[in-house]
């Protein structure tokens, strides 16, 4: 990963956030285990796409909707099938009459628990997630779709109540992803992006 990634707004934010989330829940937690991620969650989620860098003067930003499946494998680690889209516009001169922009994104990642603790009946727990797919973005009016490798990084917090199947999820998510431009007429170069999102999680 090139030093401007790591140096992007996007990274600065979800550095930042990770290291406060890492702290919150410490005092509670040290005398607690972490909660178990045994079992199948499925998520669903919405927030909003922020485009950073370079892709911040191409597309703008947009509400984004995720489905996300959690397969608990061991007792702190769960792997992570993730689909999200998004329509945005896209800012290109050329695109006078249509200037929408369908992104998609599809990865699998590990999600590990790394602190817990209950409050006002609530159980809580903070996930550090990683993981790899595919990011498509998809221009209506030049009806061209681009394709890249993409990457992420993802901050999350559960809160559920142990009688209850149902719970509600908040998560941050950082993205690094390959970028030719909207009409793949650029050189090679990576972009960043973040997402935050917020919904209901299902266990059984």
């Amino acid at each position: 990963m090139s030093a401007r990634v790591l140096t992007s707004p996007a990274s600065r934010i979800w550095l930042g956030a990770a290291f406060l989330l890492a702290l919150a829940p410490l005092p509670r937690a040290a005398a607690q285990s972490a909660a178990s991620t045994n079992g199948v969650e499925l998520r669903f989620l919405a927030g909003g796409f922020f485009p950073g860098g370079d892709l911040k003067s191409s597309i703008a930003s947009a509400g984004l909707f995720t489905g996300q499946l959690s397969w608990g494998f061991r007792k702190r680690f769960a792997a992570v099938a993730n689909v999200s889209a998004t329509e945005t516009y896209g800012t290109h001169s050329r695109f006078v009459v249509d200037r929408r922009v369908n992104v998609y994104e599809y990865d699998l990642g590990i999600e590990g628990r790394f602190g817990s603790f209950s409050e006002w009946g609530w159980q809580m727990a903070s996930t550090l997630g990683v993981g790899a797919g595919g990011r498509a973005y998809d221009q209506k009016a030049a009806g061209t779709t681009s394709t890249n490798a993409a990457f992420y990084g993802a901050l999350g917090v559960n809160c559920s109540k142990p009688e209850q199947p149902w719970g509600i999820r908040v998560e941050l998510r950082t993205h690094s992803s390959g970028w030719r431009g909207l009409l793949n007429d650029q050189a090679k170069t990576n972009v960043s992006d973040f997402s935050l999102g917020a919904g209901v999680t299902w266990r059984w």
